[in-house]
């Protein structure tokens, strides 16, 4: 592992970096970006050359600053989540980075949905085509689950609030060795006082393992 140096690209922005999604390539320029939550919203850094990071495209909060942020990816399509009051669901295309001309670019969600005010943690399980998102205002704080067959609609499909509060989730189709949930969505949820495993393979019916 080697440093490559530190960069200020915040200066604009408010100094608070809350979570960083990984490293993410275009799949036709080969161009690698990490997308930042930050207090005022999701920015977009390019590192085209890692010693040089800059920041390429922001896109403001839905409301107001937060000093909780969570964004996953899923078929070329960011989801951002907030604790921010009203801030909902942001999807945004991500297909439009290639285009960019000026930087930073002030982006605009290209979907947004108000179906929960405010969210802890956004989960994606690829396998299945889900989103959930918990630790909303929503089914005691559990999981609110979305079909993600459209990327840039969501539609919401069902919720399990009987575990309670969920601080955290994984969501994976089963391929392990009980044959009795083989294939199978699972949800693996953090809960406030216990792991709840869940069955989502009917997400409009969750139930319990």
């Amino acid at each position: 592992m080697t440093f490559l140096g530190v960069q200020h690209i915040f200066d604009n922005w408010s100094s608070l970096l809350i979570g960083i999604k990984g490293v993410l390539q275009d799949p036709v320029t080969g161009v690698e970006y990490a997308l930042v939550g930050e207090r005022q919203g999701l920015a977009i850094v390019d590192l085209s050359d890692p010693t040089v990071p800059f920041l390429a495209a922001f896109m403001p909060t839905q409301t107001t600053a937060s000093t909780w942020r969570d964004m996953k990816v899923y078929a070329d399509h960011a989801y951002v989540v907030s604790e921010a009051n009203g801030h909902g669901l942001q999807v945004l295309d991500l297909n439009q980075l290639r285009e960019l001309s000026e930087f930073p670019a002030t982006l605009e969600p290209t979907t947004w949905l108000d179906t929960f005010s405010d969210a802890h943690n956004v989960i994606i399980d690829e396998g299945s085509g889900l989103l959930y998102a918990v630790g909303t205002n929503l089914a005691g704080g559990g999981i609110v689950a979305f079909d993600l067959s459209d990327p840039v609609s969501p539609v919401l499909v069902g919720d399990y609030s009987e575990a309670g509060y969920t601080h955290d989730a994984q969501g994976v189709v089963y391929n392990g060795p009980d044959s009795d949930f083989a294939g199978k969505s699972i949800i693996f949820g953090a809960n406030a006082n216990k792991l709840a495993i869940l069955d989502a393979t009917d997400p409009s019916d969750i139930a319990m393992v």
